[in-house]
């Protein structure tokens, strides 16, 4: 089956799945809505105003729900995220459906709430300031907001040796469903830590703003990050660093923790600070990270986040960036994994997410969630298709990528 008729059928379902999903980027409408203005425009399909149709469902839903409910200002669940999505969508196209007002009210609100994210020190991509810092980055300019951010990471940085720092703020824990702070664990991610810390300083030192700071913060970071890589492992990163307890834990091939969402970080931020070192190591972390293949990726599953397709696609933004072919390589194989591992049982096209039941057993669903299901595969095979329009700003893998 061609990618274009894949995409056909993914939007096709997506469209019966509006009325069961929340307002939300990564795991609502709003994620929806950014995959049917892109289909839109760039698929001259057999019924548009069947996707015109969905795009005003999706966008009316969206409204409402921002007037009826307690929604916070956190990019992945919140008002930023719908104002990515708004915007994106007005970008591509749908300016007759989207007014400029209400993205401006939601921008008001956003940057309102920034300082507040900053004194409780939530730094949390997902569900703290720097995913609204991305989002400010992405579209309003006001570097008030920006320099707070920095000035906060600063201020709240934990030294070690004066070269390598790290930061230790409140993450959302997904067992007990709360916010908690622990002073001995450091969270490397790239969906909740350190990584997108550093990936939205490099694109704040692009920018231009507060220059010096960001690169002694950035450099530190990498040095911490250095500092605890397991180079005898075929894992070389945790997920999450436990300062008392120095065995290594087995991290899968994802976005949101991973070896290779670690390379794309630091060689982002080496081509965006011009540290061509810092390329170097992360090109080092990048090719051991190609070892990693079905077998020992613990990979289950086809979205974004932690599947098949999510490889697929930072290893082609590496091999953008880089233009080393074993990227390549891998991108073609991950894609291939995916096609292969597929369950027609779940629906015609095969994609599936992995949960566990009650028992604690592995099921397989499909859902139309951006991070975990169908939009974000759409949106990760428009690459594949060189179809780009800028859309993985939203998980900072733009490595190349100019604001």
């Amino acid at each position: 089956m061609k990618i274009n008729t894949i995409n056909e059928n993914i939007v096709i379902r997506i469209i019966e799945d509006i009325d069961s999903l929340d307002h939300s980027l990564t795991h609502g409408k709003s994620g929806l809505l950014i995959v049917l203005s892109h289909f839109y425009k760039y698929n001259n399909y057999k019924d548009p105003k069947l996707i015109k149709k969905a795009i005003k469902k999706c966008i009316k839903y969206i409204i409402n729900d921002i007037k009826s409910n307690n929604i916070d200002m956190s990019f992945a669940f919140g008002l930023s995220g719908i104002g990515f999505a708004l915007r994106t969508s007005f970008e591509l196209g749908q300016n007759d459906l989207i007014s400029i007002e209400w993205i401006e009210q939601i921008d008001e609100l956003v940057v309102n709430s920034v300082e507040s994210y900053l004194n409780f020190k939530e730094y949390d991509f997902l569900r703290g300031a720097t995913g609204i810092i991305n989002y400010l980055l992405c579209f309003p300019s006001n570097d008030l907001y920006l320099i707070s951010y920095i000035n906060s990471l600063f201020n709240h940085a934990i030294w070690i040796d004066n070269d390598k720092c790290y930061w230790i703020f409140y993450s959302f824990n997904e067992q007990t469903n709360s916010l908690e702070y622990k002073a001995d664990i450091v969270n490397i991610g790239l969906a909740h830590g350190i990584c997108s810390i550093i990936n939205i300083l490099s694109e704040i030192f692009q920018k231009g703003l507060r220059k010096e700071d960001c690169y002694k913060l950035i450099s530190g970071a990498i040095n911490f990050l250095i500092s605890i890589r397991n180079v005898d492992s075929i894992y070389q990163f945790p997920g999450i660093y436990d300062k008392n307890n120095f065995s290594h834990n087995i991290t899968r091939l994802g976005w949101c923790y991973g070896d290779s969402s670690v390379a794309l970080t630091i060689i982002k931020a080496g081509i965006k600070c011009n540290n061509s070192d810092w390329i170097s190591f992360g090109n080092i972390i990048g090719l051991k990270s190609t070892q990693l293949k079905f077998k020992n990726a613990q990979i289950e599953e086809h979205g974004i986040c932690h599947g098949y397709f999510g490889a697929m696609h930072i290893y082609q933004r590496l091999f953008e960036a880089t233009k080393i072919l074993k990227y390549k390589k891998m991108s073609n194989y991950w894609y291939k994994i995916g096609m292969h591992n597929r369950d027609y049982s779940l629906n015609n096209l095969g994609f599936y997410q992995t949960n566990l039941n009650n028992d604690g057993e592995i099921f397989k669903l499909t859902s139309c969630e951006l991070l975990l299901g169908l939009s974000g595969i759409y949106l990760c095979l428009t690459s594949r298709l060189n179809q780009d329009f800028n859309w993985d700003r939203l998980i900072m893998t733009n490595i190349k990528e100019k604001y």
